[in-house]
């Protein structure tokens, strides 16, 4: 079962089978669908991951194990595992991923 956040957007404009194409061969902890595409916290590894709204391209933007996310603005905020839990940043391309 996918064990994920849907934003009401994403499900209301998209059918079941889309929404589960987006993070196959992902177990999604936590998801969200952003006007660019959809982020996820990836269960197995705890990796962040961006990936276009068909889910036939996905990047990892982080090295960094993360506990959660958060979006705002151009800014993925997360919380570092191996950082001690300290809080993190890194822009949706995976550039600028530092700690705040």
């Amino acid at each position: 079962s996918v064990g994920a956040y849907f934003v009401e957007d994403y499900a209301r404009n998209n059918t079941p089978d889309e929404v589960l194409k987006s993070v196959e061969g992902l177990n999604p902890a936590q998801f969200s669908y952003e006007s660019r595409g959809v982020v996820l916290l990836d269960g197995y590894d705890s990796m962040i991951w961006m990936g276009n709204p068909e889910g036939n391209m996905r990047n990892r933007i982080t090295r960094n194990r993360a506990e959660d996310f958060n979006i705002a603005g151009e800014w993925v905020f997360y919380h570092n595992l191996d950082d001690r839990g300290s809080l993190w940043c890194v822009r949706y391309d995976g550039a600028d991923d530092h700690r705040i």
